[in-house]
């Protein structure tokens, strides 16, 4: 059993130390173009903060898997990896949870769920630079179905840009045979159509499919589902 355990500490270490050897080198490039993804529109503003933003929380627990997993806590754990990946990259990372709880900021209104999604809108809009990267799960009646899929605020470009390069990274570092296109956030996605600055919310896959659910409670492939996601975040484009 302790070698198993030494075994897995090192394996988590190598998966560590490649996210920041490839972020070093994601930063060196990125510097030699002055930072600027040459892919966004010219007005558009830097990234200076990544609000991170880990789905439900608190009494609301989100989808529940096929053999019981609760989303809150898979979107908590793949959000803090997330976050601990970008800032070994030197991003500034606010997120709007830390715990198993459901926000209430002063000045927010209506009922409890109305109050968690407007305090999370608050903290994005509060923050200068911000891009809101709201971390979730999903879920469908039919088990089949598997893989990330994200969606963007539909009033602004570097939303969708966004989504693309998170995309991209996914199909070519973990999810090869993902066909899932990026989506503009449906009116019934409330955080994504009110929120002022650019937002993606990424669901990183099925729960409601046994196998995937099983990958998506697994904290190495957690540290792979935040890996991705850093690496579309932070990648520059030529």
């Amino acid at each position: 059993m302790s070698g198993q355990r030494s075994s897995s500490f090192i394996i988590k270490l190598i998966i560590l130390f490649i996210a920041f050897i490839a972020c070093a080198v994601g930063l060196l490039y990125a510097a030699k173009y002055l930072g600027v993804r040459k892919d966004l529109p010219i007005d558009a503003k830097p990234v200076r903060t990544y609000v991170v933003d880990a789905g439900h929380g608190g009494p609301d627990g989100g989808a529940v898997g096929v053999t019981g997993a609760i989303e809150k806590d898979i979107d908590l754990a793949v959000s803090k990896k997330l976050a601990s990946l970008l800032s070994l990259c030197g991003k500034r990372v606010v997120m709007t949870r830390t715990g198993d709880d459901m926000l209430s900021l002063p000045g927010t209104t209506g009922n409890r769920k109305g109050r968690d999604i407007r305090s999370r809108i608050k903290i994005a809009d509060g923050t200068p630079g911000a891009l809101l990267v709201s971390i979730h799960v999903n879920s469908f009646p039919q088990e089949k179905y598997r893989g990330m899929q994200i969606f963007y605020s539909p009033s602004d470009a570097v939303s969708q840009q966004t989504a693309e390069a998170v995309r991209t990274s996914c199909v070519t570092y973990l999810q090869p045979e993902n066909d899932r296109k990026t989506k503009p956030a449906a009116s019934a996605i409330y955080l994504l159509n009110n929120v002022s600055s650019p937002a993606i919310l990424i669901e990183c896959g099925f729960i409601s499919n046994a196998e995937e659910e099983k990958l998506l409670c697994d904290g190495g492939y957690q540290t792979r589902l935040g890996a991705v996601i850093c690496a579309g975040l932070t990648a520059p484009s030529e």
